[in-house]
């Protein structure tokens, strides 16, 4: 989800050529909101999550969920650590800073600094065609600087929008928050999801998955490549999960297996050494991973 967020703040950013009229209504100043925990608008939560993010202060996170889902995830066995685990996998500050072409210190850099107006910061950071853009366009790069700043209240007005399409939030009690329930779903059930530290692991949950149809278990064990793959293809993540859906569902022999521990251990060999056969193993990050596409040759 926050993969989605600050691509989007990006797209906001850089996209396109900024046209810079004198008479823009936006054109004002406006004081940087406090970097405390903030819930009074959609706009503030939006600032809050980001930075959390990018701390990785999965604290603060948990505190901007919407009460009530963290109630009806806590009784399904969520607890806080599961969630924080969770983030600490889904936040990838890596492949954000390669999506940015940047280093990962100054991806956060620039993130940090379009939510506090550092204008200085943002201008050092912007890719030098966007600069060449803006000084044409105004005349000079104190100009171009100067209305640049001028534009970033209502940057992140459109943040907010691309923010709110893809995740809902909810007002309780006067405050804000991020209602998501996939998330929480998610984050109950990673335990099961994440055990893939070794081959035996990666293949027991695989099997766990099969037999019960649990598209995000089987969804975290594809390989990067795969998943990429069926982004591309499909369009979206939410219709690469719904194309698997459809190729594995619940297996009801699978299940009455992974239930017996003796059928258990000979099946969950017969996995690996399928897999290791088929050379569908991937190792990246400390877990394996299967490339499906080899495993179905």
């Amino acid at each position: 989800m926050f993969k989605r967020i600050t691509l989007a703040l990006m797209l906001v950013l850089f996209a396109g050529t900024f046209t810079i009229q004198a008479a823009n209504p936006f054109f004002s100043r406006k004081k940087a909101a406090s970097a405390k925990l903030d819930q009074s608008s959609q706009e503030a939560v939006v600032k809050t999550v980001i930075f959390a993010v990018l701390d990785k202060d999965f604290d603060t996170i948990w505190k901007l969920m919407d009460p009530e889902l963290l109630k009806q995830a806590q009784q399904n066995g969520m607890t806080k650590k599961d969630f924080a685990d969770y983030m600490a996998n889904e936040i990838d500050l890596n492949e954000l800073a390669k999506e940015m072409e940047m280093k990962p210190a100054d991806a956060v850099k620039l993130m940090k600094a379009f939510f506090t107006d550092d204008i200085d910061t943002i201008w050092k950071l912007m890719p030098q065609k966007e600069k060449q853009e803006l000084i044409e366009q105004c005349g000079s790069a104190d100009t171009a600087k100067s209305m640049f700043k001028a534009m970033l209240p209502e940057l992140r007005k459109e943040m907010t929008k691309e923010f709110t399409k893809d995740v809902k939030m909810v007002k309780r009690n006067g405050k804000w928050y991020i209602s998501d329930p996939d998330m929480a779903k998610k984050a109950a059930s990673k335990k099961a999801a994440v055990k893939q530290s070794t081959k035996k692991e990666a293949a027991e949950s695989f099997g766990a998955a099969v037999a019960n149809g649990d598209i995000d278990t089987l969804w975290q064990l594809l390989c990067p490549a795969n998943k990429k793959a069926i982004i591309e293809e499909s369009g979206s993540e939410a219709k690469g999960k719904a194309e698997l859906k459809e190729a594995f569902q619940p297996d009801a022999e699978a299940k009455e297996i992974m239930a017996n521990a003796e059928q258990k251990e000979v099946f969950v060999q017969a996995l690996i050494d399928g897999i290791t056969e088929k050379n569908a193993w991937v190792y990246s990050n400390g877990k394996w991973y299967i490339d499906f596409i080899k495993l179905n040759d």
